[in-house]
């Protein structure tokens, strides 16, 4: 078993065993999202081995993620169990004047997101005065250093 799965299955048996304190605590008062009954796993941050990793599972009608820190030096073992804020970082390109296709051609950049002016917003409610290009290199659970620093190199 490689150490990402090790990781997921520890992670999971934690929810389901509660062997931590702050384990039982989180789960008095919130679930994590579960498919099929069994805890989802949203993303493992495999660090080098001397920094350990981190499992990050969504909230049930939250925007955070429990995160569940490991070292995975001797062996896999819980170090913390925490929370991770739900966040986005990333650029955003606007105009007056032009589409969001002439937005995304003056780059190589792929767009997240893009909507037109005149479009109508998600509220149906109302219409975006201007075009845009969303660039989010990682959408995904991580610290905002970490994405604050990948939408910098995605940049660069």
């Amino acid at each position: 078993m490689d150490l990402q799965d090790q990781i997921i299955q520890a992670a999971i048996l934690e929810i389901e065993q509660k062997s931590w304190g702050a384990t039982e605590q989180y789960m008095q008062i919130h679930d994590v999202v579960r498919i099929n009954g069994i805890p989802k796993i949203e993303r493992v941050d495999l660090k080098n081995e001397d920094e350990g990793a981190i499992a990050y599972l969504p909230v049930e009608g939250e925007r955070f993620y429990l995160a569940i820190y490991f070292d995975t030096v001797p062996e896999v073992s819980i170090r913390y169990i925490g929370t991770e804020d739900y966040t986005k970082i990333y650029l955003r390109a606007t105009s007056d004047t032009l589409t969001w296709q002439e937005i995304t051609a003056m780059t190589t950049l792929k767009a997240t997101e893009t909507f037109n002016k005149g479009d109508k917003r998600r509220s149906g409610t109302a219409v975006y005065k201007y075009s845009c290009a969303n660039y989010e290199p990682n959408p995904e659970p991580d610290t905002f250093e970490n994405k604050l620093k990948n939408l910098l190199d995605y940049l660069e």
